[in-house]
């Protein structure tokens, strides 16, 4: 999963290309598509890999990704420094993920992308995304 972060970062340059999306725009908690992409410290989540971490939690308790992100309690994670400073997050790529996702009609139509924009062109069939229960690709740690 870590690995995608990267073919993530792409396949969102593409759909910035294809007119999709600005890297200026507002995507998360008012925050540019530009900065998210950077790693911006604008989620309460740790990163936290122990039994009861938050991203062990994300990733192999909660059926959607985003939903666990969109419903964390503000007050029961770490203080963040805000879009200027840089914080690592698997949750932050994971809703990059949501992001992207949101450029398609259809679900269908997000999955079909990274094979038929980029893993065929690259000749890269062995490529898998793997996805959590409600279809959201994880991008993350793990």
């Amino acid at each position: 999963w870590s690995m995608t972060k990267a073919l993530l970062a792409v396949l969102i340059g593409m759909r910035v290309h294809q007119g999709h999306l600005t890297l200026d725009q507002p995507v998360l908690r008012n925050t540019s598509l530009r900065r998210v992409l950077q790693m911006a410290d604008i989620l309460p989540i740790r990163e936290d890999y122990g039994e009861t971490g938050d991203v062990p939690r994300m990733l192999f308790q909660e059926p959607s990704i985003i939903n666990f992100i969109e419903s964390y309690p503000e007050e029961s994670g770490r203080q963040t420094r805000g879009p200027g400073a840089w914080y690592y997050s698997s949750a932050l790529s994971n809703a990059l993920s949501h992001i992207l996702r949101q450029t398609f009609p259809t679900l269908e139509e997000y999955w079909r992308f990274p094979r038929e924009a980029l893993f065929d062109v690259i000749g890269a069939s062995s490529f898998v995304m793997e996805t959590d229960q409600s279809g959201l690709f994880v991008c993350s740690t793990f």
